[in-house]
């Protein structure tokens, strides 16, 4: 017997509203968490550097939320895609949450380790390869430098905090990523096989050298080396 399947279709139909949904998940998945797990706690149980570590969270999935608003508003996003992107917050908000929940609970904590300040430079790093994503100079080293980013982030946030436990997810995370990326190459070479080349080419990164005679070379398509993972994938 096949089980009936939800399909529905729902539209955004402006930047006000988009902002607005924005604002909801933003307070459903960080700050409503947050709040839970520590308020129980005395004052200073969130340290300077978790407040700086939530704030550039915040800062860069705005960001990156509104550099990709022209994919969301006014066009009818199905259920599969709504259901996807979700699922993807709210397992990043489970996530960000669990680190300080161990801290709370005083479970699986980093005895003797405390480098805040490095921590707190390479999530905000990793910050930055998220909301450049293409446009970061590692785009010729890594085809993909947002999911190298959140993966980088996924590592400095817990051990800011303290906790060791939730990088045991991480080899999950990026086996779901390396599918992901074939799905999505596999939907791109099928795409670009039915449009005319100038389209094709839309968005690949190039590199048109110039000479002495004011002439251009035949332009050569730049491509990384790896696509998450230098050296592994």
């Amino acid at each position: 017997m096949k089980l009936p399947t939800l399909k529905f279709s729902f539209i955004i139909p402006n930047i006000f509203a988009y902002l607005s949904l924005l604002i909801l998940l933003v307070v459903v998945w960080l700050l409503l968490p947050i709040y839970a797990v520590a308020k129980p706690m005395k004052h200073d149980f969130l340290s300077v550097f978790d407040y700086c570590a939530y704030a550039l969270i915040l800062i860069v999935f705005i960001s990156k939320a509104l550099a990709k608003g022209r994919r969301f508003i006014g066009k009818p996003l199905d259920s599969s895609l709504l259901f996807a992107y979700l699922g993807y917050g709210s397992y990043l908000s489970l996530f960000i949450m669990s680190s300080i929940l161990c801290r709370r609970l005083n479970f699986c904590l980093l005895k003797g380790l405390s480098l805040p300040y490095a921590f707190l430079v390479l999530l905000a790093l990793s910050m930055v390869l998220i909301a450049k994503g293409r446009g970061s100079r590692l785009s010729q080293l890594v085809a993909y430098p947002a999911c190298l980013g959140l993966l980088l982030a996924m590592v400095a946030l817990p051990l800011l905090q303290g906790a060791w436990l939730p990088l045991l997810a991480l080899p999950g995370v990026f086996i779901v990523m390396t599918w992901l990326v074939k799905k999505n190459e596999r939907e791109e070479a099928l795409r670009l096989s039915m449009e005319d080349l100038p389209e094709a080419l839309e968005g690949t990164q190039i590199e048109v050298v110039q000479d002495e005679g004011e002439k251009l070379e035949p332009v050569q398509v730049i491509e990384a080396k790896f696509k998450i993972l230098p050296y592994l994938y």
